[in-house]
């Protein structure tokens, strides 16, 4: 996974990734870098990405958030 994080130049700015749950395969070589892992865990689930521990992340020196998506009533 790295070598493909590193291949698409992930973190080379600033960034926030949504969806980004498959990401946490790469995730020793994403904490050194300036990214942003926005979870959704709703959306996950509706797709069957899967979950990931929040507070794992974060205590390993990740940098991730909640992420809401919402719709608008039509």
């Amino acid at each position: 996974m790295s070598e493909f994080l590193n291949y698409i130049k992930l973190g080379m700015v600033d960034s926030i990734v949504a969806h980004g749950i498959w990401l946490f395969d790469g995730f020793e070589a994403l904490k050194r870098k300036p990214v942003v892992i926005a979870h959704s865990p709703r959306s996950n689930i509706l797709l069957g990405s899967g979950l990931i521990s929040l507070r794992k992340v974060i205590a390993g020196g990740g940098r991730c958030c909640f992420s809401l998506e919402c719709c608008p009533n039509v």
